[in-house]
């Protein structure tokens, strides 16, 4: 599922305002516009048919660190019921 570029965009910089990479300071961030889902690590796939976290990724153009905020709080995705 990709998300609009326009609504994530302007919820990150609503709330994150001047963005610079925590770890770096580095202000070249890159939004992933897929939706990413994140899962227990080591449960098998078949158990995976509870909920699931939607996530946006937010990428330092420099240093790779990766954040990741959750698309259904920050109102970029329904949330499935």
């Amino acid at each position: 599922m990709y998300i609009n570029a326009e609504k994530a965009g302007k919820y990150l910089e609503e709330k994150w305002g001047a963005a610079t990479c925590p770890m770096c300071k580095c202000d070249k961030l890159v939004l992933s516009l897929p939706v990413y889902e994140i899962n227990e690590y080591g449960v098998p796939a078949e158990a995976h048919r509870t909920a699931v976290m939607p996530l946006i990724a937010v990428m330092c153009d420099n240093c790779g660190l990766v954040l990741h905020v959750n698309a259904i709080a920050a109102g970029i995705v329904n949330e499935e019921k």
